[in-house]
């Protein structure tokens, strides 16, 4: 599937081409102003003392999936086109797009998705390094595939939450 929910199925299809909120057909072009108070002394939005600087995490840094807010908790694919999970979600396969890339052009592939997993589990802010710990196994299968194992076997917000992990 190219989506997943907390509870039931998601509202939008494998085959939905923009999100509700979305319009593809809207004008395009023009200048948009954003003004944000006060200051900031980190660039690096995953700091846990100071303040970063506005939007950045949002603006420079992408999950594997996205949210729809239409919706309590439900993902649908951006990085990962696809996920694979049992129905007890005891794991978890995110099937990367082979469109996706950094912003230098570099096609995304499972080690860097192992990188940023890694990285956030051990250096990261609390809530990362908490949730990632409850990561059993990390096996990748191919350039494009990449599966997490869980510990904790009863706990079904984990697949969501991997992935809303940013990719860096």
């Amino acid at each position: 599937s190219n989506s997943i929910s907390m509870h039931g199925s998601p509202l939008l299809g494998d085959s939905f081409f923009h999100f509700q909120h979305a319009d593809p057909e809207s004008t395009q072009g023009g200048e948009l102003k954003l003004a944000s108070l006060g200051t900031f002394d980190s660039t690096n939005p995953f700091i846990i003392k100071g303040r970063t600087a506005y939007g950045i995490k949002d603006l420079v840094f992408e999950p594997l999936m996205q949210r729809n807010y239409s919706e309590p908790f439900s993902l649908y694919g951006l990085i990962a086109e696809k996920v694979v999970y049992p129905e007890n979600r005891n794991w978890i396969e995110f099937h990367i797009n082979k469109l996706a890339r950094f912003s230098d052009g570099v096609q995304i592939k499972s080690s860097d998705i192992l990188f940023s997993f890694e990285q956030l589990k051990n250096n990261g802010r609390p809530n990362h390094r908490s949730y990632y710990s409850k990561v059993e196994n990390v096996n990748i299968i191919s350039d494009t595939k990449i599966k997490f194992s869980f510990s904790d076997k009863k706990d079904r917000e984990l697949a969501l939450i991997l992935g809303l992990m940013p990719i860096l």
